[in-house]
């Protein structure tokens, strides 16, 4: 079916059905989906991005210095200065389940947002299978699915279509890898090829659905004084959520939508690897303005993989670089590095420029970003590189560096009492609403959410 940008109107007739307290059952789902529990504060959808760049750090020059309110960017993470107060480093977080079972180093994008072993299997050096569990976006997609018309989006930048567990990170159950969409003329055609953005037709239906709400809230209060405690209690919640979608309708969410412009064409192709990133962080943003999707990942190539940077004079790919530890080799994988902490901030930007209330949708989005793998020469996966960018509507506490354990950086598989990616995982469910999560992936990992 293709995507169109307007639901249709409701009636206070669907209003009441989805209340418990009309004829009808149901038709509400799609536009107050909150009503089944308890009432959320905020007026604004949160929303979710997995940000993966491939083949880890260069470690010592990516861990941070101070505590974790007094501290400094590394020289990895410089280029994230201007977003400093909108991030959090987290320092000590394990991709543990890669340890367990079969598979190694780089497979690790099969663990890192599952928290599941990966299966037995034939793939790549150190042989495995897909990942054994589904990934932390996909259930939170499946829970907020019919609020949007697309449950999540898969975006790539230079993936291979090859498929194996170096190049999917996304799961809808033991070893269902979701496809990535490289090709960002695509993604567009998906997503705007039948948008309707009439800004006449988009008035008339705010209009609509705030009088909807209107004689909903009046026929609700009416009934105040007829209900027993506990049904009363209910009722001021079911108010409670009215009033916030009718804040959230009269704030204009999904009123900064505009359909993104794109290139007459574009070889995608090393030379292009930014230009493409570029165009998919901007499909991205799109989306999540249109109200089009709350679910979101981009990944920048695939693991073991990397583009040649031609525009840096590189000659070899960035795979091989990450192997080298002498010059010039070292400065190279210095200006990756640096260019994946340019994009990150790239898309913080973005998000930041759309005005959603009194902030912007950046208060109201969590992006993840995240590699399967620590220090690039050794292929360890303690310690992995993550930075969480976003409030996910005030949940997170951002301008901190945390640190957890005492990791050194050697040995590479050294234990250090830190955290495990999987209360990772838990965190990022809670972010996004979902609290009922207590363990996520293999229980065995998990002692609570991080944050």
């Amino acid at each position: 079916m293709s995507p169109r940008r307007f639901a249709p109107p409701h009636s206070r007739r669907s209003f009441l059905a989805a209340l418990g307290l009309g004829a009808a059952a149901g038709a509400l789902a799609p536009f107050v989906p909150l009503l089944e529990g308890e009432a959320r504060p905020g007026s604004f959808p949160r929303r979710l991005v997995l940000f993966h760049t491939p083949n880890g750090t260069i470690f010592d020059e990516w861990r941070c210095a101070g505590t974790e309110h007094d501290w400094s960017l590394s020289p990895m993470l410089a280029p994230l200065a201007s977003r400093k107060q909108d991030v959090i480093v987290l320092d000590g977080v394990d991709n543990v389940a890669i340890y367990s079972g079969p598979g190694a180093g780089h497979s690790g994008i099969g663990t890192l947002w599952t928290g599941t072993e990966l299966q037995e299997g034939d793939m790549h050096d150190v042989p495995s299978g897909w990942a054994n569990g589904i990934s932390v976006d996909q259930l939170i997609a499946n829970r907020l699915e019919g609020q949007t018309p697309f449950k999540s989006l898969e975006l790539g930048v230079r993936v291979t279509n090859n498929a194996t567990v170096r190049s999917r990170m996304s799961y809808t159950g033991p070893a269902e890898p979701l496809s990535i969409d490289s090709d960002p003329f695509n993604v567009f055609d998906r997503l705007f090829a039948d948008a309707e953005l009439d800004p006449l037709a988009l008035a008339e239906q705010r209009e609509a659905r705030l009088g909807v709400i209107a004689g909903v809230e009046a026929e609700l209060e009416t009934l105040g004084g007829k209900l027993s405690g506990a049904d009363q209690h209910k009722l001021e919640q079911h108010l409670d959520n009215l009033r916030a979608i009718e804040a959230r309708i009269e704030n204009s969410v999904g009123l900064d939508c505009a359909i993104p412009s794109m290139p007459a064409e574009l070889a995608l192709n090393d030379p292009n690897y930014a230009a493409i990133g570029a165009l998919q962080m901007d499909l991205l943003t799109a989306a999540f303005a249109c109200d089009l999707t709350r679910v979101a990942s981009i990944m920048w190539c695939r693991e073991a993989g990397g583009p040649v940077f031609s525009g840096f004079g590189h000659v070899d790919n960035a795979h091989w670089l990450s192997h080298r530890k002498e010059e010039p080799y070292m400065s190279q994988r210095r200006q990756i590095h640096t260019f994946y902490a340019e994009q990150f901030v790239a898309l913080l930007d973005r998000l930041a420029a759309v005005p959603e209330g009194d902030g912007s949708m950046l208060d109201n989005t969590v992006v993840v970003w995240a590699s399967a793998i620590c220090e690039s020469t050794a292929h360890g996966s303690r310690n992995i590189p993550v930075v969480l960018g976003g409030r996910c509507g005030g949940y997170f506490e951002t301008g901190r560096y945390l640190r957890y354990g005492s990791f050194t950086g050697s040995p590479k598989h050294a234990e250090h009492g830190g955290r495990t990616n999987n209360d990772l995982l838990i965190t990022l469910c809670h972010a996004m609403g979902q609290t009922d999560v207590e363990t996520f992936g293999n229980p065995g990992y998990c002692t609570g959410p991080l944050l």
